[in-house]
């Protein structure tokens, strides 16, 4: 309240100065006009002695308001100016201009509050140009009330209180992977369990060990324990070498065993393979023609056998040498091989039999779709040597596996008892009718058809045999091998180098220490595989 109180009396005492200032200036006009002998149109009576009587009053009153004023803030009442004085001109600003005689203002019929000169009436022209208007007298100027004392300016407000920062709301964090483990080497394929070994496998004494030699160069000898029946041409000499060479480094046994090489005539290829054999200087390999052994057996048509060349179809060609060179070792169990076979590895011939004999098995696998058109007349030609029903044997099952080509002398003698009863004819008469019967595709069908009578051989397929050394890559080693060959064997022909340590575990854990045919990148191969 006291704040707005004293606001109002300071406008008062503004507006009572100005008012003031302006009827000390109408006096001072007036007394001028007087003094010239005239006075202002609307201004009769008002005398200046009255107009200084009205401005006296009017400063009294202004007075006691500056004072009451001044009581109300504390502040010590101004002296109140003495109307009428003039100010004393300064000696060092030189005599003072004469002022020119102001012309009469326009009539105004109302004193304004403002002392405007540019808002005065214009004057008559008779009156001449008008004066310039003196500035009021610095006296009757009301005086410039004292301002107060300066306040210290007021503290600025307080800013606003901060609003206590909230602890920031963490973001959900991911979870944390695990580490990555280092790279896991692969892991070696399952070593499958062994055979069971067999109760006779024994080290041969020196005694035994020059007996079994001398059995082994005698062909008469009756008691030859292995054989290895190995069928070949003219075209083959230089392989046939080659697996002569991989006998002397590699079998340390091989002279206990007796070999076979099986030819085409009985003229100049005899004498070719004998000269080779005889480089080495090897008494346990013999060479004889097919047509000398054909007529070794009564019930094989000597025009037959005197015939039995190069004119006959390839397979059966091949696979009456095989048979009846098996037949012909006279050796309790034999080996059968082709002339392209080479020895991979350090190996003894008696163990690679005792191997097989302590888990004999027989050995398909199922021909894939895009093949088994190609392989159809192959697999039911061996069905038909063997007169039985398709409907007998597994969906396209593929009896043609060259790791497993072992004859039993006692097997064989009642597989040819048993094929040549059912035909009437001779084996070697029986296999030219069937222009695409392999002869091992035929064996093992007849082992399949009788396997109650001959239940120490397991039936099993390449996958089941493959798996436990393959693992997760037996479909990819599968679908490579899809061929219509020994998936055994024509595998190297077309094996990928990322599945080299799969195969090559198979061939330690299978025992296999060599391989029947030699495919086109062998020599790459076999760098690999040592």
């Amino acid at each position: 309240m006291e704040s707005r109180r004293l606001f109002t009396i300071a406008i008062v005492l503004v507006f009572l100065g100005i008012i003031t200032v302006s009827v000390v200036s109408r006096s001072s006009d007036c007394s001028a006009l007087y003094s010239q002998g005239s006075h202002p149109v609307g201004h009769v009576g008002n005398t200046p002695h009255d107009l200084l009587a009205q401005a006296q009053a009017l400063e009294s009153q202004a007075a006691k308001l500056r004072a009451e004023a001044a009581r109300l803030s504390g502040a010590e009442p101004p002296s109140p100016p003495v109307v009428g004085t003039e100010p004393v001109p300064d000696a060092s600003s030189g005599p003072s201009a004469p002022v020119p005689p102001a012309p009469a203002p326009a009539p105004s019929p109302v004193v304004s509050p403002t002392p405007d000169p540019a808002a005065a009436a214009p004057v008559s022209p008779a009156a001449g140009p008008p004066a310039p208007v003196p500035p009021p007298s610095p006296a009757l100027a009301p005086p410039t009330p004292k301002p107060p004392p300066a306040q210290p300016p007021p503290p600025p407000p307080p800013p606003p209180p901060t609003p206590a920062t909230p602890p920031p709301t963490p973001s959900p964090t991911p979870p944390t992977p695990p580490p990555t483990p280092p790279p896991t080497p692969p892991t070696p394929p399952p070593t499958p369990s062994k055979p069971p070994p067999n109760p006779t496998s024994k080290e041969l004494t020196p005694k035994e060990r020059e007996a079994a030699e001398a059995c082994a160069a005698d062909f008469s000898c009756a008691k030859c324990e292995y054989g290895v029946a190995l069928p070949t041409y003219w075209g083959h000499l230089q392989e046939f070498s080659k697996f002569l060479a991989s006998l002397q480094r590699y079998a340390e046994d091989f002279r206990t065993v007796r070999f076979l090489a099986v030819v085409g005539q009985d003229g100049g290829e005899k004498e070719q393979f004998t000269a080779a054999v005889q480089e080495f200087g090897f008494k346990n390999v013999f060479v004889e023609s097919i047509n000398a052994i054909l007529r070794s057996y009564s019930n094989v048509p000597t025009s037959l056998a005197d015939s039995w060349n190069y004119g006959y179809a390839k397979f059966p060609y091949q696979g009456v040498k095989k048979m009846y060179g098996a037949r012909y070792l006279n050796c309790s169990k034999v080996l059968l091989v082709d002339s392209e076979t080479t020895i991979l590895k350090p190996m003894k011939f008696k163990e690679v039999f005792e191997d097989f004999y302590a888990h004999p098995r027989v050995l398909y696998h199922r021909v894939c779709d895009k093949y088994w058109d190609f392989c159809a007349p192959y697999s039911h030609s061996a069905y038909d040597m063997v007169k039985a029903p398709i409907s007998m044997f597994p969906e396209r099952a593929w009896f043609f596996e060259a790791q497993n080509w072992f004859l039993e002398r006692k097997i064989m003698t009642e597989y040819f008892t048993y094929v040549e009863s059912a035909w009437n004819e001779s084996y070697a008469e029986i296999s030219s009718h069937f222009i695409n019967g392999f002869e091992m595709s035929a064996f093992w069908a007849y082992i399949y058809m009788f396997r109650d009578k001959y239940p120490e051989y397991e039936i099993l397929t390449v996958r089941d045999l493959m798996a436990p050394y393959f693992g997760p890559k037996i479909d990819q080693y599968m679908n490579q091998m899809c061929v219509p060959f020994g998936m055994t064997e024509h595998v190297l022909a077309n094996i990928t180098a990322d599945l080299y340590p799969e195969y090559k575990a198979a061939l330690t854990g299978l025992k296999w220490r060599f391989i029947r045919t030699m495919p086109p990148d062998f020599p790459g191969w076999f760098d690999n595989m040592q």
